[in-house]
């Protein structure tokens, strides 16, 4: 990593940004660190890339979702797409509410995550492999070939998903 802290400034693209919150949130999901750390980078990674994607014409899995809803259902699922985001995020009309939050579905934001950057920049940094690889030992059965859903239970077999390092 740069020294920076003789730099008046430092010029940062909004790829790098996305890149440096979606592997600084898989070193935290990979050590096990805090769920609201890795929830939060995962958002604003997933939210730089996401829009990145859009230009460029790709979507996104969760777009894909969100554009096959009813249209009287998707101002619902997209609050409840960005609840946990926003609730790590503001507290400003709800001081004192709690969330029931799964920390499943930062998996799911995660891999979605990798897979734009993948999409956007066509290189699969190691990082991304090893999220992606842990994943999907974990869950084999969202890949549609049986084959590869083979290919990584065996992998879990060698190296259990239950063991992120």
């Amino acid at each position: 990593m740069e020294n920076t802290s003789s730099k008046k400034y430092v010029l940062i693209s909004k790829l790098d940004a996305g890149k440096r919150q979606l592997e600084s949130a898989i070193k935290h999901f990979l050590s096990y660190s805090d769920i609201v750390v890795i929830h939060s980078l995962t958002s604003s990674a997933h939210e730089i890339l996401n829009d990145l994607a859009k230009k460029q014409g790709i979507e996104s899995i969760i777009e894909g979702v969100k554009n096959r809803v009813k249209p009287e259902r998707k101002k619902e699922l997209a609050k409840k797409l960005n609840e946990a985001k926003n609730f790590f995020k503001h507290a400003d009309r709800d001081e004192k509410d709690v969330l029931e939050f799964a920390p499943l579905q930062t998996e799911y934001l995660l891999l979605d995550a990798c897979n734009l950057y993948t999409s956007i920049t066509q290189e699969t940094p190691a990082l991304i492999f090893a999220y992606r690889s842990w994943f999907y030992c974990k869950h084999p059965d969202v890949l549609e070939i049986e084959e590869h859903q083979e290919k990584y239970k065996e992998l879990n077999r060698v190296m259990p998903h239950t063991d992120r390092a």
